[in-house]
C-alpha cells in the first residue's frame, strides 16, 4: 500500500517504513523530473515531502550562501514552491528559524554536506527548517570562494499535539535518509536553468553570467542532456550502495532498470554524435539495395508503438495509407533504392519527433505514394516514392522551418526544452536521405501539426 493512500500513514508507520516509502516515491519521480524545470521539480518535491511527513504547510527556497557565516538573508532567498502559506509569511519564518536557533547537524556522510535543521514556534504551528546543501564537500574544497546553493525546506504542523516533538525528530531523520535523492533532483534542475539563463536566483559576487549565442546554447543543451541520465544513474547507484541489504528485490530491480534506461540514453547520444562525425567526414558507407518501403514503415511504426509509455498508448494512434499515383488506396508500393537499415533509422527519427512534439496525442499518419519524374513542387528527375509522416502536434512556426535541419537546432520554444534532445535527429535524417539520392522537407503551421516529406528514388520495372 502506498503511503499516498492514507493521510495518517506518516503518523502510524515506523520511521524505517516511512523512509523507505519516501525513497520509493522519489525514485518514481526521478526519471520524470530529470529534465523538468526547477519550479516543477520543487512543486513535486514539496508535495511529496508534505505527504511523507504529514506536514500541513510547506515551502521550498533556494538559498545562495557566499560567506562562511551563511546568514539567512531574505535577498538571497528564491521561493521555489509554497503550499498553504503566503510567500511573505514563509520568508519571515525562514528568517526567524534561521537566526533564532543555531542549526544542528542531522547527518554527515563522506563527500556530502551535513543536513542542518532548526525550528520556530508560532501561536498554533510549529515549524521545521531543513538546510540541504547542494554542493558536496569535494566541490566546496575545490573552489571555496564559489557561491554555494542550498535547498531550504520549511515544514509546518499544529504544535498542540503531544506527538509534536517526535514529529520534529522523525521528519528530520526521514528527509536526512533521502537527502542524496532530493539534492540530486534539485541540483540537476538548478544546473539546467543556470546554463540556459532561465534561473531567477539573485546574482552573487562570485557568479558569472553565461554568455549568449549559439555556442552557449549548444553547451547548455549538451550539458543538460548528458547530466540528466548521469544524475539518474548516480542517485540510483548511491541508493543501492547505501541500502542494498534492506531493499526488497523488486525495488533493487526498479533501480537497476532505471540505471539501464539512463545508460541507454547516454549510449544513444554518443551514437548520434559519432554518426554525425562520420557523415561530415564522408566515412559512412551505405549499402543501397531494392527495399520495400511499405514493410520498413510497418516495422518502424510497430517499434514506435512498443516504445510508448503506458500512459501514451491510449492517446496515440498510428495509420498507414498506401496510395497509387492517382491518390487511390492500394496495397502495393514500388521498391526504392536505399540502405534498408538507414531508411529505418530515418523513419525512427521522424516518428520519435512526431510523438515527442505531440503532447496531446492524436493520430500519426504515414502516407506512401509513387511520384512520377519531375513531379510538381519537387526537383527529382526520375520516378520516386514519397513518404509523408504527419502528426497533430503544436506545429513549427514558419520562421523556424528553414532552420530545423541544422545541427543542434531545437527551436526557441518551451516545448523543445521540455522534451529535451540535442537537435541532431533531423540533421542526421537530412544527411542520410541526401546520401541515398533523396530529398527531405517539412510543412507545418502552428497548432495544426507538422508533415515531413521524404522522397527516395524508385526502382522501375525493366521494360
Amino acid at each position: 500500500m502506498s503511503y499516498r493512500d492514507r493521510s495518517s500513514f506518516a503518523d502510524e508507520a515506523a520511521p524505517a517504513e516511512r523512509a523507505a516509502a519516501l525513497q520509493r516515491e522519489l525514485l518514481t519521480l526521478l526519471p520524470a523530473l530529470a529534465t523538468a524545470p526547477l519550479a516543477e521539480v520543487a512543486a513535486a518535491l514539496l508535495e511529496t515531502l508534505r505527504e511523507a511527513t504529514a506536514a500541513e504547510h510547506g515551502a521550498l527556497f533556494l538559498h545562495w550562501d557566499t560567506s562562511q557565516e551563511a546568514p539567512q538573508q531574505a535577498e538571497k532567498l528564491q521561493l521555489l514552491a509554497a503550499q498553504r502559506l503566503e510567500e511573505e509569511q514563509a520568508r519571515a519564518l525562514v528568517s526567524v528559524a534561521g537566526a533564532g536557533s543555531p542549526p544542528t547537524p542531522a547527518r554527515f556522510s563522506a563527500g556530502e554536506q551535513a543536513l542542518r535543521h532548526s525550528q520556530v514556534q508560532t501561536a498554533e504551528t510549529g515549524w521545521l527548517l531543513l538546510h540541504l546543501p547542494l554542493v558536496t564537500l569535494r566541490a566546496e574544497k575545490a573552489d571555496p570562494t564559489a557561491a554555494r546553493p542550498a535547498l531550504l525546506a520549511l515544514l509546518g504542523r499544529a504544535s498542540q499535539s503531544a506527538l509534536f516533538d517526535g514529529w520534529l525528530r522523525e521528519s528530520t531523520a526521514l528527509i536526512a535518509a533521502n537527502q542524496h535523492l532530493l539534492t540530486a533532483l534539485v541540483r540537476q534542475a538548478l544546473l539546467a536553468e543556470l546554463l540556459t539563463g532561465a534561473g531567477q536566483a539573485s546574482p552573487t559576487p562570485t557568479s558569472r553570467t553565461t554568455p549568449a549565442g549559439p555556442q552557449s546554447e549548444l553547451l547548455a543543451t549538451l550539458s543538460h542532456e548528458l547530466r540528466s541520465p548521469l544524475a539518474i544513474i548516480s542517485a540510483s547507484v548511491s541508493t543501492l550502495l547505501r541500502h542494498e541489504r534492506r531493499l526488497p528485490l523488486a525495488e533493487r530491480r526498479l533501480l537497476l532498470e532505471t540505471v539501464q534506461e539512463a545508460g541507454d540514453r547516454l549510449i544513444q547520444l554518443c551514437d548520434r554524435f559519432l554518426e554525425l562525425s562520420e557523415l561530415e567526414a564522408g566515412l559512412l558507407r551505405l549499402e543501397p539495395t531494392a527495399v520495400d518501403p511499405l514493410s520498413v514503415v510497418h516495422e518502424a511504426l510497430l517499434a514506435a508503438a512498443q516504445r510508448l509509455a503506458p500512459e501514451q498508448k491510449e492517446i496515440f494512434a498510428f495509420q498507414v495509407v498506401p496510395l497509387d499515383a492517382s491518390g487511390v488506396p492500394t496495397e502495393s508500393i514500388p521498391s526504392v533504392l536505399a540502405d534498408r537499415r538507414r531508411l529505418r533509422e530515418i523513419l525512427d527519427h521522424l516518428l520519435e519527433n512526431a510523438i515527442r512534439f505531440s503532447p496531446a496525442g492524436g493520430e500519426i499518419r504515414v502516407v506512401l505514394r509513387p511520384q512520377p519524374a519531375s513531379a510538381a513542387g519537387t526537383s527529382q528527375l526520375a520516378p520516386a516514392v514519397e513518404i509523408c509522416i504527419s502528426d497533430q502536434g503544436r506545429g513549427i512556426p514558419p520562421e523556424q522551418l528553414p532552420q530545423i535541419f541544422q545541427r543542434f537546432y531545437r527551436g526557441d520554444t518551451g516545448l523543445a526544452r521540455q522534451v529535451g534532445g540535442l537537435g541532431l535527429g533531423l540533421t542526421l535524417c537530412k544527411y542520410l536521405v541526401e546520401l541515398q539520392g533523396g530529398q527531405i522537407w517539412a510543412e507545418s503551421e502552428p497548432e495544426q501539426g507538422s508533415t515531413f516529406h521524404l522522397l527516395l528514388p524508385a526502382i522501375t520495372p525493366a521494360a
